[in-house]
């Protein structure tokens, strides 16, 4: 989906989808089709949090729908204007930002943070910054097979514009607060928005580098920044892997943005060399994680790290969940020769475990999860053991077979 490169805050639409479906007269489930990328979140945290309000406490009565139907006002979300939204809405969807922030980043900048996701969310799609919308999402990619943007006929062409300032403002005002947040869990989380954001302005700026380059202005300055500013941005999204389908976007830049945009001779043809070199922080990181295996059978958790220079000192340590015995350790194993790429492997553990995995690059210690070790105080991963339940296959009958089979 060419549209994650981008924040997709859909709040909003989940809130009026649950309206309409009490307007309707009430549905039995709700279908939560989210992405496997950490920047949709707050769509999946607003979409439990919006069911479980709808729950039905065996203690009281349930109620009915037009009592619930009426905490859920509904509006037009393209036609109703940002200062005609509907109160309750308001109130509801700034409560709910809030409280996301402090579960996520800590109550430092909570207030802050949720007044900035929830007003964005609020101004709705994506505005070309042309527009200069201060605190909406400005849109910084386009359809594929680029998300390199093409600029409209009013969107500015200096990155120092204050229609441009203006239209990453939520970007900058986020990424203003990184001083502020306290806990490594809350660092760590916020961290994931801060890269995900600074990438976002490098990508904003791409398409100004590139309108210029293709306009013949400056174009030795502006294909140098080309390439510096792709160099920047691909080291933010770097720092945000947290899943496999964020693997999937570094790819989806690499191929479509760089090699058949940057670099193709029909397109902008730029052949500048590209430092290869990482410039961020570095990182252990397990994907996709496992929870869960059958019993008797074994583990294997693939683990990236992420840095320069060698890893060494690579280990798994795991014991059992509520023990207080000593963390067993195993070596973690490379994975075709990688240089970062590994995997833990356990065979049949036999007890559900906690467990972090330790390693060193280029002299500093790593650790997954960031709160992971041996204190008192670490938040361990941990694994559980499910029974198999075999897969019967059942024969399915056609209506005139199950009525025959009823005579």
């Amino acid at each position: 989906d060419w549209g994650l490169l981008q924040p997709q805050l859909r709040v909003m639409s989940i809130f009026n989808e649950v309206g309409h479906s009490l307007n309707y007269g009430g549905v039995q489930t709700h279908i939560a089709k989210h992405w496997r990328l950490n920047s949709v979140a707050p769509n999946s945290a607003a979409h439990a949090a919006l069911i479980w309000e709808n729950r039905g406490l065996i203690a009281n009565d349930l109620s009915t729908v037009d009592q619930v139907y009426s905490n859920y006002p509904l509006f037009d979300i393209w036609e109703t204007s940002f200062n005609q939204q509907p109160g309750d809405f308001v109130n509801w969807i700034t409560t709910f930002y809030r409280d996301w922030a402090e579960a996520n980043f800590g109550p430092e900048r909570a207030t802050e943070i949720g007044d900035l996701f929830a007003k964005a969310d609020r101004l709705g799609e994506p505005k070309f910054t042309g527009v200069g919308i201060q605190g909406s999402i400005p849109r910084s990619s386009r359809f594929l097979p680029s998300a390199l943007n093409e600029l409209e006929d009013n969107d500015p062409t200096g990155i120092t514009d204050p229609t441009f300032l203006d239209a990453i403002y939520i970007y900058t005002q986020f990424c203003s607060y990184k001083d502020d947040i306290v806990g490594t869990g809350n660092v760590d989380r916020y961290m994931y928005w801060y890269h995900f954001f600074k990438g976002q302005i490098e990508l904003l700026k791409l398409a100004i580098y590139r309108q210029l380059y293709v306009d013949e202005i400056n174009q030795t300055e502006n294909a140098d920044s080309i390439i510096s500013t792709f160099s920047k941005l691909m080291t933010h999204e770097i720092q945000r892997v947290r899943s496999v389908s964020e693997l999937g976007v570094i790819a989806q830049l690499q191929q479509s943005t760089l090699i058949d945009r940057i670099r193709a001779s029909e397109e902008l043809g730029i052949s500048i060399p590209i430092s290869t070199t990482y410039e961020g922080e570095h990182y252990v990181r397990a994907m996709p994680e496992v929870t869960q295996i059958y019993k008797e059978g074994g583990f294997e958790q693939k683990v990236i790290f992420i840095g320069n220079g060698a890893v060494s000192n690579s280990k798994m340590y795991y014991r059992a969940i509520g023990s207080n015995a000593p963390f067993i350790s195993t070596d973690l194993l490379n994975i075709n020769g990688s240089n970062y790429v590994y995997k833990a492997t356990l065979t049949d553990p036999g007890f559900d475990f906690e467990y972090y995995i330790e390693g060193t690059l280029e002299g500093n210690s790593v650790t997954y999860p960031v709160t992971g070790g041996n204190g008192t105080n670490n938040i361990n991963k941990t694994v559980i053991r499910v029974t198999e339940i075999p897969f019967v296959p059942t024969e399915i009958l056609t209506e005139s077979a199950v009525q025959k089979k009823r005579q």
